[in-house]
């Protein structure tokens, strides 16, 4: 095994290096369009295994301790024959054995996350998981400060996403040379997130009649007599509102720009509208705000919040502007490999939604190629475009 590792080339994605060994894609990640917890093992293996550590853990974090382990296990068979006469230890396959597996195999998709709090009185910062265990979203952090249970607390995945920017002279557009791939964002930490869907909205204000919409210049959405909810809204952050008479005002994927408490009873939060104008209306009826979350565009809005490669213009490209990176000279309709390297049998996301259908938008198979439509709610990588 070390030495097929030896011999093996790493997928340049991160994944697909098994099939070297004449295996089968992997089934669960073709049904589903999520990673299973060993994709991208036998990629950071065979890296580990050429002395490549820090690709190694950027891919899989369990790559480079399954390596240590079978040198582990191989001088264990060999100190157990000659003892015992067995190659593996008892324990292995005790119900001890199966729990520690089981335990591997979820750390590999947690542990060593980079978490962004806010909205704490001690904790508000960059914080590593560490562990993950106990009830559901019991996360174990580096640094914690003992801290009772408050109103409202917001995580977010940090994940350095490379400057690094192609400019297309062809089409005048410039891109983020990589994909999400390999990026510790996402419900698995694989990179893929969903288009939207309404299942992961977080509600940050009740059903009430206090919210007013000031449309352009200012692009504000008041909430009447409610500074004490200053800490529910960050800059970067979407939001979809509910209840306005104006369709416009409801649309998803709004992204605060500032927030600022008015008249010292009210709370002004700024809203970046992209390429939709919302409508003035006085605080009626029974609207809500929500919270997007788990969404491409949430990607999108940190990318701009952040200046990525120095810029503040990121969006997700539409089904047009993704098709024209294909080649279509090449056996796959992978981009050209020096202007983007390592793109990978990859399916991405686009911002077209389909008109018939609106629960569905379009993606892009780069490995047929082909575009099809895909539920909104499923999880896919993505790239971004500048414009």
């Amino acid at each position: 095994m070390l030495i097929v590792a030896r011999l093996l080339t790493p997928e340049a994605g991160g994944y697909g290096t098994h099939e070297q060994l004449f295996l089968l894609p992997c089934l669960f990640r073709w049904l589903t369009g999520l990673p299973c917890p060993f994709c991208g093992m036998t990629t950071a293996f065979a890296l580990i295994a050429d002395g490549r550590v820090v690709a190694a853990f950027n891919i899989h974090i369990l790559g480079p301790a399954a390596y240590l382990a079978t040198w582990a296990v191989l001088v264990a068979a060999i100190v157990g024959l000659v003892r015992d006469g067995m190659l593996l230890p008892r324990w292995l396959f005790s119900e001890q054995g199966g729990r520690v597996m089981l335990v591997i195999l979820l750390v590999g998709w947690a542990v060593n996350d980079l978490m962004v709090i806010k909205g704490t009185a001690n904790n508000d910062g960059v914080v590593t998981v560490t562990g993950i265990g106990g009830a559901p979203a019991n996360l174990t952090i580096s640094a914690a400060v003992n801290e009772a249970a408050g109103a409202y607390m917001s995580l977010y995945k940090q994940t350095p996403h490379s400057n690094n920017c192609v400019f297309d002279r062809r089409t005048g557009r410039m891109w983020s040379r990589n994909t999400s791939n390999g990026e510790a964002v996402g419900v698995l930490s694989d990179g893929t997130l969903n288009w939207y869907a309404v299942a992961t909205l977080f509600p940050l204000h009740p059903v009430a009649a206090d919210l007013q919409m000031i449309g352009p210049p200012a692009n504000v959405l008041r909430i009447v007599n409610a500074a004490a909810e200053i800490d529910r809204y960050h800059v970067g952050d979407l939001i979809k509102c509910g209840g306005f008479a104006n369709p416009a005002n409801n649309l998803p994927g709004y992204y605060v720009t500032d927030v600022q408490i008015w008249a010292a009873l009210s709370l002004d939060v700024y809203l970046e509208p992209v390429n939709n104008v919302l409508v003035s209306e006085v605080a009626a009826g029974a609207r809500t705000i929500g919270l997007v979350t788990r969404s491409i565009f949430n990607y999108a809005a940190g990318a701009n919040l952040i200046g990525l490669g120095g810029y503040n213009d990121w969006r997700v490209p539409n089904v047009f502007e993704g098709a024209s990176l294909l080649n279509h000279e090449a056996v796959d309709g992978y981009p050209d490999p020096v202007a983007f390297p390592g793109w990978g049998n990859w399916v991405t996301w686009t911002s077209t939604t389909r008109a018939s259908q609106n629960t569905s938008a379009v993606i892009i198979d780069w490995l047929g190629p082909y575009i099809q439509a895909w539920a909104k709610t499923g999880t896919r990588l993505f790239i971004l475009v500048r414009g």
